[in-house]
């Protein structure tokens, strides 16, 4: 979404909320995500996970299609 980037280990970084990922490794990579949550206790999984995702992407409310941006843009879709 924001273009290529090349990391090298050790790294960390923050992506921003409602950002598509994708990694390509051309190493043994181990990933680690970390949200927070209003929950407490491993007792709420299901609330926890209920509040981390989303069944589809225009939940996010962000732009999600071509059509989308262009009708942003004042275009024709």
């Amino acid at each position: 979404e924001f273009g290529k980037e090349y990391f090298e280990a050790p790294h960390v970084f923050v992506s921003k909320v409602g950002t598509k990922r994708a990694v390509r490794s051309v190493e043994d990579t181990l990933w680690l995500t970390v949200h927070l949550t209003r929950h407490d206790s491993e007792e709420h999984v299901d609330d926890i996970v209920d509040d981390l995702t989303v069944k589809e992407y225009q939940e996010l409310g962000l732009v999600n299609t071509l059509d989308n941006l262009k009708l942003l843009k004042g275009e024709q879709p």
